[in-house]
């Protein structure tokens, strides 16, 4: 007799907390793993993925010409060149 009226009260208790840890699994394991692999979710994440590896060659290609000139890639970043 107390089964059935035990079940009825933990069942959305349990469903709950299995959303809510599902849920915590993706945001925090599952994307960033994703992320480290290449892989995103959004258009945002995406390009701010291509805007940072664009940045990365930049600041290798553009090393030798800036040093002729006297310059390093922190100057150009800290005059807002970037």
């Amino acid at each position: 007799m107390i089964a059935p009226g035990l079940y009825y009260i933990c069942l959305p208790l349990v469903s709950v907390m299995g959303t809510w840890i599902l849920c915590a699994c993706m945001v925090y394991i599952f994307i960033p793993v994703a992320s480290k692999c290449g892989k995103y979710f959004n258009k945002h994440a995406q390009e701010k993925h291509e805007k940072s590896n664009a940045m990365k060659y930049l600041s290798k290609a553009i090393q030798e010409p800036l040093e002729e000139l006297g310059l390093t890639w922190v100057d150009l970043e800290a005059g807002n060149a970037t």
